[in-house]
């Protein structure tokens, strides 16, 4: 069976609660259809806030035939064969082709410059979907082409409606739940209708939609600790942790940890972003703080879960509390410039294998230490780790 936010999916305006900036009654897109006005655009917002569903809604006010892809299974080849297929069924039946691409922001260069031409020739009408800024993930060139709406997460009131819809349309009025039950609903979607729909869908798939509000809350909480991680709150949430340690809030770290560790996180990929963390974000600081994080890793290698969640807490705690610097990735930062800046860099000859005569060995002077010159051949001398005053 097909999940409930599919069933209930709605197929008219009239169904569609929220976006009221858009949609309402004096709403861009909704004025745009009133006048017939089919284009090409990016909806740009939280997940669960609509935009598949808004795409589908005016490929059936259009009635156009409607064809939805992803980064994943929308490859060069598969794009111009659709483009292919919409100009000819354009040409036969005098009916538009709506792509509708979800995550688009996913999408690299090569599929995004293959929609180039198709929507600028207006062979398709391209409709994505991302939770990114499109300014940053979508080529400047396509998103010249189009026009962005932004969509804003749901209110309290637009996920009222549409839980009450779901509970009469999706499962025509069976099942009645109590306003606390409602309101912790709501509470937990944070804006996300799927999140609504999928809580919904769950209490009565598992047969807990009559249970207690306390037991609902238990239920759900075990649930929603774990999540997909191709999805935006795996990256969201490590996005959290890194900077939580970068911040020095060690709380905040644990909170971050704690919530990877309780959804099934590979410890592996926790571990490798704390070791990149001590170099990145520690350096010079404290380089005890990679061997710590390495050895915790080893530690954990060898005793597993559930002990090994010990490790795993000690090492976030000690890089979150370690002196922070960045003078590595400045340093990196500078000698990429300047390797780019001088193309040409020759060995001097004292250094080379041949020019050995004329190479001073620290070893032979006082504190080991000689004046000597290192840089290439004709390349001005400069600053590329820069020394620091470190917290």
């Amino acid at each position: 069976m097909l999940p409930l936010a599919h069933r209930i999916r709605p197929q008219t305006l009239d169904h569609f609660f929220g976006q009221e900036h858009l949609l309402g009654k004096e709403g861009i897109l909704r004025k745009l259809l009133g006048a017939e006005v089919l284009h090409s655009f990016l909806l740009h917002g939280p997940s669960g806030t609509g935009k598949t569903t808004i795409a589908s809604i005016i490929a059936h006010n259009f009635d156009a035939y409607f064809i939805e892809l992803n980064a994943t299974d929308a490859k060069v080849s598969v794009l111009k064969k659709k483009i292919v297929e919409a100009k000819e069924k354009y040409e036969a039946y005098n009916k538009k082709t709506i792509i509708f691409i979800d995550e688009i922001h996913r999408f690299n260069k090569a599929q995004q410059d293959a929609l180039l031409p198709a929507v600028e020739a207006g062979d398709i009408v391209l409709i994505g979907a991302t939770t990114e800024n499109p300014s940053y993930e979508v080529n400047q060139a396509l998103l010249s082409r189009v026009t962005v709406y932004k969509l804003d997460p749901l209110s309290q009131d637009s996920l009222r409606q549409i839980l009450d819809r779901a509970l009469k349309v999706g499962f025509e009025d069976k099942y009645a739940l109590s306003e606390e039950v409602k309101d912790h609903l709501i509470q937990i979607a944070a804006g996300d209708a799927r999140t609504l729909l999928n809580s919904l869908e769950l209490l009565i798939s598992s047969k807990q939609i009559s249970s207690d509000l306390n037991t609902i809350r238990t239920f759900l909480e075990k649930q929603y600790m774990r999540y997909d991680k191709k999805s935006s709150e795996h990256y969201n949430t490590i996005s959290a942790f890194i900077k939580s340690v970068r911040g020095s809030d060690v709380d905040a770290s644990l909170i971050w940890l704690w919530k990877m560790v309780e959804s099934g996180e590979d410890p592996k990929f926790i571990f490798r972003r704390m070791m990149i963390l001590a170099s990145e974000d520690i350096g010079m600081a404290d380089s005890y703080a990679l061997i710590f994080v390495t050895t915790a890793m080893q530690a954990f290698e060898a005793v597993g879960y559930p002990e090994g969640k010990y490790f795993l807490a000690h090492a976030c705690i000690y890089i979150a509390k370690a002196p922070k610097s960045n003078n590595i990735a400045q340093a990196i930062g500078n000698v990429s410039t300047y390797i780019k800046e001088n193309p040409i860099l020759q060995v001097p000859l004292h250094l080379t294998k041949e020019g050995g005569k004329n190479y001073l060995y620290p070893h032979n002077y006082p504190g080991n230490w000689v004046k000597q010159d290192y840089f290439p051949v004709d390349a001005a001398r400069k600053k590329l780790y820069p020394e620091q005053s470190l917290r």
